[in-house]
């Protein structure tokens, strides 16, 4: 998951979707993941109260993090874009060859164009 919002950051770098301060704060809560803190907090700590606190902060989480995503991510869903975008989330180089010409052409006029770059080697 860090890696991801390090990806994030990155694309965000670029297209300038979300504010910086929001992608920061996902990426301390990961890196600081204090947990128990939200957990083990005053006395209540019966095996149900617990359960339901370690949920409760996952879930808040969770929806963080895809709020972020989603505001970064959105606009390519359900285009030929999505999974050249997934991969740039996930560090995978991208490689011409595999792009389709409909794929070029939408990349060439989106905010990504000055994220990819073409190297030959």
């Amino acid at each position: 998951m860090q890696s991801r919002v390090n990806g994030m950051r990155r694309l965000n770098e670029r297209v300038e979707r979300v504010s910086e301060v929001r992608l920061q704060a996902v990426h301390e809560l990961l890196s600081d993941w204090d947990w128990k803190g939200q957990v083990y907090r005053d006395d209540e700590w019966s095996f149900e109260r617990l359960k339901q606190r370690a949920a409760d902060y996952g879930k808040d989480m969770r929806e963080y993090f895809e709020e972020c995503r989603e505001e970064i991510f959105g606009p390519y869903v359900g285009t030929p874009l999505e999974p050249i975008v997934e991969g740039l989330l996930s560090d995978k180089q991208l490689f011409l060859d595999e792009l389709t010409d409909k794929q070029i052409d939408l990349l060439r006029d989106s905010d990504l164009e000055d994220y990819v770059e073409l190297s030959l080697s």
